[in-house]
């Protein structure tokens, strides 16, 4: 809808911002970060997971989208060499329905999918925050998931409303 013109501003997982702004040649761009830090690995408690060191050895399951490029870059600054990432679910929508039903033993899932994940699987349980295996790392805050784009041109065309819509978004995340 960016690319088209149909929607001027909208709000997007960062890799799917990237790939507008590829497919439009920069015709849009980021006019705020507004998704922190809301990626886990799940256990459906048949497996013992209480640091990363804990899933050399593993399969953990990840959607096929930024969460699974975010778990890859931090086993990889772990150093494990042995973690096998299963993509065979694409949409965490679909990883969600898995592990609800106790398909898959350890996953990667964002939130709000973890707290639905839960509610339908009491043995579920959260054991590794990704954001502060991240921030061991990595700059401590750049876990970026989710930013506010929009269309250059529209930003150029309207800048009063672009300030009153970053002013309402902050207050929204206030």
């Amino acid at each position: 809808a960016l690319a088209n013109g149909s929607v001027d501003i909208a709000a997007l997982p960062t890799n799917a911002a990237a790939a507008v702004y590829n497919k439009t040649q920069g015709k849009v761009q980021v006019l705020a970060l507004n998704t922190l830090g809301v990626l886990y690995v799940v256990t459906d408690g048949s497996v013992t997971v209480e640091s990363m060191a804990d899933l050399e050895g593993q399969t953990v399951y990840a959607p096929a989208q930024n969460p699974s490029f975010i778990f890859q870059h931090i086993v990889q600054a772990n150093g494990l060499t042995n973690v096998t990432i299963d993509n065979t679910y694409a949409q965490p929508a679909d990883l969600n329905t898995a592990a609800a039903a106790g398909e898959v033993s350890i996953a990667v899932l964002p939130e709000p999918m973890v707290t639905v994940a839960k509610s339908k699987n009491p043995n579920l349980q959260v054991v590794l925050d990704l954001t502060a295996e991240w921030d061991k790392h990595f700059q401590e805050g750049s876990l970026v998931q989710g930013c506010v784009v929009a269309r250059k041109a529209f930003v150029e065309e309207h800048p009063n409303e672009i300030a009153k819509f970053l002013e309402e978004h902050k207050a929204s995340l206030e």
